[in-house]
């Protein structure tokens, strides 16, 4: 009867200890993505082409979340702004041209590329970044 009280009293502080330790506050400062929002990024889009010099049109999201549109740009074209974002916004840009013509769209955040792609004799094209 000794043996099992004492087999249960140091069974005991054994789980009481690791219920504690495992419940202590974690003291992790790592800010993962959903504690990184709101954030204020650079963004800037650019739209290339080996063989065209304009194109008929160019839309991207703006300072505010909403859509520019810039008629007639010449190429190549490069546009930055300046938002805060939100987990799950998207930055993302447009173009529309002649049917035969080849176009790269390209999305930095922060000065990194994040998003690229290279359309090949089509007239439209679009290209979005969802930020995570």
């Amino acid at each position: 009867m000794k043996k099992i009280k004492k087999i249960s009293i140091i069974l005991f502080v054994t789980v009481f200890s690791l219920l504690v330790i495992s419940c202590r506050k974690d003291d992790d400062t790592n800010d993962g993505p959903t504690n990184a929002y709101p954030r204020k990024v650079k963004i800037t889009y650019v739209v290339t082409s080996p063989q065209s010099t304009s194109l008929q049109l160019i839309s991207y999201n703006n300072e505010t979340g909403g859509v520019s549109n810039v008629t007639n740009p010449t190429l190549p074209f490069s546009k930055s702004i300046t938002r805060t974002v939100n987990q799950y916004d998207t930055a993302s840009m447009g173009f529309g041209g002649l049917p035969d013509t080849n176009v790269k769209l390209e999305i930095f955040v922060d000065d990194k590329q994040v998003e690229t792609q290279t359309f090949t004799n089509v007239g439209t094209g679009a290209l979005v970044h969802l930020f995570p």
